[in-house]
């Protein structure tokens, strides 16, 4: 089943104009077909339909795309529609790279790129599953690189959120007595629990607890962030740059505390895009 983004008033319209369609052709081949005919008025009614349907989904993709791109020239940003060879490779090292098959990248914008800090914002789809049970997912991901960042690898995810990648990971999450909201509202996974309890310290656990359907992954000098399923809509950009940017200044805060405590290597902050 597919999941196109589409918001309820652009679904009802290619609903609605799938029906006339359907009817139209319908009454037209009833008028001029025998009963022993093919049901072409059915096969020419589908056909439409999905013409009609793919063409809607095209023209908003195409005017989601402009808004992104005006919204990327507002902040001096640069945006790229189709993705260059690099581009693609921009879910590599997390878990979405690996998930379903048909994996695209599209409306790249990029909030900052130097020698300390790439910071990248991309819509990504991909399919699970094949035939009519097929489902398609289509989100938009930050990804940070820093050769600042030492994380431990890490996924963090609502609790709501596809209870099956318990399964998927096969490790048990990781719970903190001390914050219960936090252990309510997230699962967090790893493969080095000493180091992800250094990192996740109380203040950052805290900072965290005031974010809903976030998932967040870290590995190394990479760290993803994004909401599960769901694709940002061109005005919320600016508040999720400057909220993904506040993000990653706490991550890099943690770090420097579990440096501090000489428990693992040092690292510093690099400036954050303003």
């Amino acid at each position: 089943m597919m999941k196109p983004v589409l918001s309820a008033r652009i679904s009802a319209i290619a609903a609605a104009l799938i029906v006339l369609s359907a009817q139209a052709v319908m009454a037209v081949t009833r008028s001029t077909t025998k009963p022993s005919d093919p049901p072409w008025d059915v096969i020419i009614g589908f056909i439409v339909s999905v013409v009609v349907l793919g063409g809607l989904v095209l023209y908003f993709d195409r005017l989601r795309s402009k808004k992104i791109e005006a919204v990327a020239q507002s902040l001096g940003l640069t945006f790229r529609l189709k993705p260059t060879e690099a581009d693609t490779a921009l879910p590599a090292g997390s878990y979405l790279a690996n998930e379903g098959h048909g994996h695209s990248v599209s409306n790249v914008l990029e909030a900052a790129r130097s020698d300390e800090l790439n910071f990248t914002l991309f819509d990504y789809q991909y399919t699970i599953g094949t035939g009519r049970s097929a489902c398609t997912y289509n989100q938009t991901v930050t990804k940070m690189q820093s050769a600042l960042f030492h994380l431990p690898q890490f996924i963090l995810f609502p609790e709501t959120f596809f209870a099956k990648m318990g399964k998927m990971f096969g490790k048990s999450d990781i719970n903190f007595p001390e914050s219960p909201e936090f252990s309510r509202k997230f699962v967090l996974r790893g493969d080095d629990e000493a180091a992800i309890w250094e990192l996740f310290n109380p203040a950052l656990r805290q900072a965290l607890e005031a974010h809903d359907r976030l998932t967040i992954e870290g590995v190394g000098e990479l760290l993803f962030i994004f909401r599960a399923g769901r694709r940002s809509k061109p005005a919320e950009l600016p508040a999720e740059i400057e909220q993904d940017k506040r993000l990653a200044a706490l991550f890099f805060e943690a770090q420097g505390a579990v440096a501090s405590d000489g428990r693992r290597s040092g690292a510093g902050q690099p400036p954050l895009p303003s």
